[in-house]
């Protein structure tokens, strides 16, 4: 199995190569539990919340991007 740095790495490279010359694969497929979504989500930047999510201040989080109810259910895609 490929490391999470190599698919990342080669899903950016299939989307670059499709937007630039069209050629490649009409899709790109990784399968994975949810722990492996939540680290390709991790890795891409996305649902990154600027203020840390504390006991503090968690309920004036609540409308926070990073709600792993959302962001990956038992089965999801990316």
């Amino acid at each position: 199995m490929k490391s999470l740095a190599l698919v990342i790495a080669d899903l950016i490279d299939n989307f670059r190569n499709k937007s630039h010359t069209q050629l490649g694969p009409k899709g790109v497929f990784y399968f994975g539990h949810s722990a492996n979504v939540f680290s390709a989500i991790v890795r891409l930047g996305f649902a990154k919340d600027t203020t840390p999510l504390l006991s503090s201040n968690f309920n004036d989080m609540r409308n926070r991007k990073w709600k792993s109810l959302y962001l990956s259910l038992f089965a999801s895609n990316l």
